[in-house]
């Protein structure tokens, strides 16, 4: 009211805020991200010809050099690279098939990295694979450029060009694999 007593007393309260700042718990959780430290392994060159022709959408961000393929991607390779040949190549018709396109085109370059996964990703992925119960995981394995190699491409790409962290796929993916490991290890003890 323009008292010394009110005067004094806002004056006080101004402090108070200042000396606070925010005291809000979303500021808790909002705090930044610590760097990370380039990883001291050599990246492996990809096993995927580079996109060529035309494209409507703009180039991917750089992808820093550094970068190396996490356990999932290791674990996808090892699944691709290691399944026998009585283990049926997949067609148009599979499931995983439809991984099979470019993964580009279910990029979206406007979003972010960090929301790209809610946005696009698991949408895309609940709409293939369902919500993990629904489908035989067994009955998905299949070989070839529609198969696990198809689901390996498309979880790089977005896990290397675009830095959605690959323990997102991890769930999502995780019966599938453990599907595909079941069936190596029946090859070992077959053969």
């Amino acid at each position: 009211m323009g008292s010394e007593v009110c005067k004094a007393a806002q004056l006080k309260r101004d402090k108070d805020r200042a000396r606070k700042k925010d005291g809000s718990l979303l500021t808790f959780f909002n705090k930044p991200k610590p760097v990370l430290n380039p990883p001291t392994v050599k990246a492996r060159e990809s096993i995927y010809p580079a996109r060529q022709g035309p494209s409507n959408a703009a180039a991917p961000p750089t992808v820093i050099s550094a970068v190396t393929e996490g356990p999932l991607l290791q674990r996808l390779y090892f699944i691709n690279k290691n399944l026998a040949h009585d283990v049926s190549e997949a067609t148009e018709n599979d499931v995983l098939a439809q991984f099979s396109e470019d993964p580009a085109s279910f990029d979206n370059l406007a979003i972010d990295s960090e929301n790209l996964w809610e946005e696009v990703l698991n949408p895309v992925m609940k709409g293939i694979l369902g919500w993990g119960d629904e489908l035989d995981a067994a009955s998905l394995v299949r070989r070839g450029e529609k198969g696990i190699s198809a689901v390996h491409r498309f979880v790089k790409y977005f896990t290397v060009q675009r830095g959605v962290d690959e323990r997102l796929f991890e769930g999502k993916l995780s019966r599938l694999l453990d599907a595909a490991e079941t069936r190596l290890e029946f090859q070992e003890r077959t053969h």
